[in-house]
């Protein structure tokens, strides 16, 4: 987590990060620390419920499309988030929506974004079970397998570009993974807003 921060720290400006699918509030927790104002989201209502006491800070209960926020983030991150979705280009499009105009050389907020990167085919979408298997992974409700070439165009469409990436070979255990569903890695993707003028 702190390899994620870092990443965020060298390719971001603005202190205000929302966190998107924030589960134990692990991401901004170590933010706050390093002096970042934080919130976060959850689909859990558990999590939006007794996290927040524990940790100081406000997590939102729902999706990004459904949530009434009272204001807009200098830096939104999506770890391992996109790929659950069940419209990945809604959620895009929400979180530019949620992102702070500035008046600095960055023109534009930054959305970050960690995702499982397919090794073939462009866009696949999954099945949310598959037979015979237990549902202990979280490969079993991914709705959306993406190469960097089709989250790109999926930012274009949602009004952001992608101005930074990078790949990492994911440290899995289980090689039937590798079969069922080509080659996996992840994928860090720092997107801004296209200009609108």
């Amino acid at each position: 987590m702190q390899d994620y921060l870092d990443f965020v720290a060298a390719h971001t400006r603005g202190l205000s990060l929302l966190d998107v699918g924030t589960g134990s509030g692990l991401l901004p927790h170590l933010a706050r620390e390093k002096g970042y104002e934080v919130e976060g989201t959850d689909l859990s209502k558990h999590v939006s419920e007794n996290v927040p006491a524990k940790a100081g800070f406000q997590i939102h209960h729902g999706t990004l499309e459904e949530i009434a926020f009272s204001r807009q983030y200098d830096i939104i991150t999506m770890l391992h988030v996109l790929e659950h979705t069940s419209n990945p280009l809604s959620t895009l499009r929400r979180a530019r929506e949620l992102s702070e105009m500035t008046t600095d050389t960055w023109s534009w907020s930054c959305l970050i974004i960690k995702v499982w990167i397919r090794g073939s085919r462009t866009f696949f979408r999954a099945s949310s079970s598959r037979a015979g298997h237990i549902n202990t992974w979280p490969w079993d409700i991914i709705t959306t397998f993406f190469r960097f070439k089709s989250l790109e165009l999926l930012g274009e469409k949602a009004g952001l570009r992608v101005y930074s990436s990078r790949n990492q070979t994911a440290g899995l255990e289980g090689e039937s993974l590798a079969s069922s569903y080509g080659t996996l890695s992840t994928g860090d993707l720092v997107l801004d807003r296209i200009s609108e003028t």
